[in-house]
């Protein structure tokens, strides 16, 4: 089962995100091909997200942050069909500023196919305003990232695709704050963002309704938890679409040298059946064709299955592509994919 980390620092809203995205993809977003959702593969872990998304619908009560480590496994599909099982692993903010969890959070991101940083815009206004109290904790995030991405690049791994995400975009007063926002982010993570660092990014803003206020953890508000407003699932569609692009490419590679091998094997067939009539004798009588047989026929039903496997991973991507390059800016060492 593929994982995708969340990270952020305390208050970035990733219980608020957790709960809302889950809920609200449970119901599905419209793609190109289909409703792509996604379901609770345990319900267990289902039980506390249902109770914090009914205190935010019902009770207007924001969820209490957590402080624990928690993993969510999930289910998707697109128009009915079975895409991707994942494990969601949300990180509490307290992790990054504590080196005795970094090893922890490191072995982990080795096993995710993409991350995912929540940060909060109200963090983000104090800093492009200005104030700068709060800039000590924001450069935790922005070194434990350089940290992480280091023990990559040493163990010579390429750190997963990532995508920052911009919390409680509404307080943005305009656009224009909005945009120094993204070059705010674009300039502190350079490490993500910048050139030569083979790495797949994206910018996001999310946002859960209009006018949001925490007024002590009550919700004051338009509160509007939709798969399609705000950019709810754009972190889950790029994850989705970093996976699938990464299992299409280790397939290609599979396919490329089954039919490579495929061609050996014809070729040698060929060759033996242009023996004469005792050599192409022996070749039955010592068991040779038949294992030839054998072997191009198995050769010829991996050609088919990596066929089919890659026209679902094509399907999947072209789905969510159109999607996605709306809600996000992409980037690939430095430079951005999509304009």
């Amino acid at each position: 089962m593929k994982k995708i980390a969340m990270i952020g620092l305390k208050g970035s809203g990733k219980t608020c995100f957790t709960t809302a995205m889950a809920m609200a993809m449970g119901s599905g977003i419209k793609l190109k091909d289909g409703i792509f959702n996604l379901s609770f593969a345990n319900l267990q872990q289902m039980a506390p997200l249902m109770n914090a998304y009914m205190g935010m619908t019902e009770n207007r009560r924001w969820p209490d942050a957590s402080d624990d480590k928690n993993s969510y496994d999930f289910n998707s599909s697109l128009a009915l069909r079975r895409v991707l099982p994942f494990t969601l692993l949300d990180y509490p903010g307290g992790w990054i500023t504590d080196p005795n969890h970094m090893d922890e959070m490191f072995e982990e991101f080795n096993e995710c196919g993409a991350i995912i940083v929540l940060v909060g815009a109200d963090m983000l206004r104090q800093f492009i305003n200005g104030n700068n109290v709060m800039f000590p904790y924001f450069s935790l995030l922005r070194n434990f990232t350089q940290n992480v991405i280091q023990k990559f690049e040493d163990n010579g791994s390429v750190f997963p695709p990532t995508i920052i995400a911009i919390t409680k975009s509404d307080e943005f007063e305009n656009e224009g704050e909005l945009d120094k926002a993204y070059e705010y982010l674009k300039e502190q993570f350079k490490v993500i963002f910048g050139p030569n660092t083979n790495i797949v990014s994206g910018l996001t803003h999310i946002k859960l309704g209009n006018g949001l206020k925490n007024n002590e953890a009550k919700i004051e508000g338009d509160l509007i938890l939709k798969p399609d407003f705000g950019n709810l699932s754009i972190p889950i569609l790029f994850s989705f679409y970093a996976i699938t692009l990464t299992n299409r490419e280790k397939i290609v590679a599979i396919s490329q040298n089954t039919n490579n091998q495929l061609r050996e094997a014809n070729k040698a067939l060929i060759e033996a059946q242009g023996k004469n009539l005792f050599g192409r004798l022996l070749d039955r009588l010592n068991g040779s064709r038949k294992s030839m047989d054998e072997t191009i026929k198995t050769l010829r039903g991996t050609v088919q299955g990596t066929d089919e496997q890659l026209t679902k991973l094509g399907k999947v991507i072209d789905s969510i592509e159109p999607t996605l390059l709306r809600g996000a800016e992409l980037y690939f060492n430095g430079n951005r994919i999509n304009q």
